[in-house]
């Protein structure tokens, strides 16, 4: 009998049956196990392309962790310093090198109190905003930039900007009072008299665990009188 030849087609056949075998035990249904087949090399370029982005997604999270370690660490030391002058040289440098992360957004933020602290609002109105860009008005660190961004722009005379943050405190819980107080004193800053009483008027409205408003309704009073003196708006904006 004639020895059968090693890539004869029956052999062939046994040999693809018996590779098949493991498919049909794990209960791969024929025509399944005919495309696995069909298309091993493509399957296989697609695992290893998944590992390959797997790989990659460790490595940006290492690095965003670093870098996240490194920023913070810096941030707290520039935050240690005493001496104004160091320290707002100290808080440049972290936004210089980490502008972009959280302690960033803080650095800004700080120097945005120092500014206004120094009686520079238009420093820190440029800082205030550029931490809100960063931040996003979904954050719960928000309404405090956006008070506070109000507060120079208030100052400084620039009622415009002023309602714009004013009005968005008052469109979040917690802040509509303290919201609605200072778009009341930018509206009479704008010899906006009537609109003034009205937006004080809306005040009143919101609960504040007992506040004294006398002062609020003496305001009304005025503003409906014919204007409020000057100590009289003063003391509106020590109030708010």
């Amino acid at each position: 009998m004639a020895k059968e030849h090693l890539f004869s087609k029956q052999h062939l056949k046994t040999i693809d049956i018996e590779r098949g075998d493991w498919m049909a035990e794990l209960g791969i249904p024929p025509q399944a196990a005919e495309f696995l087949r069909r298309n091993q090399k493509q399957l296989l370029a697609a695992a290893v392309a998944v590992v390959l982005l797997l790989f990659a997604w460790i490595g940006v999270q290492y690095y965003l962790d670093a870098r996240r370690e490194k920023s913070t660490a810096m941030l707290a030391e520039a935050m240690a310093v005493e001496a104004v002058p160091d320290k707002i040289a100290a808080l440049e440098k972290v936004i210089a090198a980490y502008g972009s992360t959280d302690a960033g957004v803080w650095a800004r933020i700080e120097l945005g109190h120092i500014a206004y602290e120094q009686g520079d609002d238009d420093k820190a109105i440029a800082m205030y905003t550029k931490a809100r860009e960063e931040l996003g008005a979904d954050s719960s660190v928000a309404p405090f930039v956006a008070y506070a961004l109000a507060a120079a722009a208030e100052r400084k005379g620039d009622y415009p900007t002023a309602l714009e943050h004013y009005r968005f405190l008052v469109e979040r819980a917690g802040f509509e009072r303290q919201g609605q107080l200072g778009v009341a004193r930018c509206l009479e800053g704008q010899g906006k008299v009537e609109e003034a009483a009205a937006a004080y008027e809306k005040v009143l409205s919101y609960d504040d665990q007992g506040a004294d408003d006398s002062w609020i309704k003496e305001k009304i009073r005025q503003l409906r009188a014919g204007g409020a003196p000057a100590a009289a708006r003063q003391e509106a904006a020590e109030q708010g």
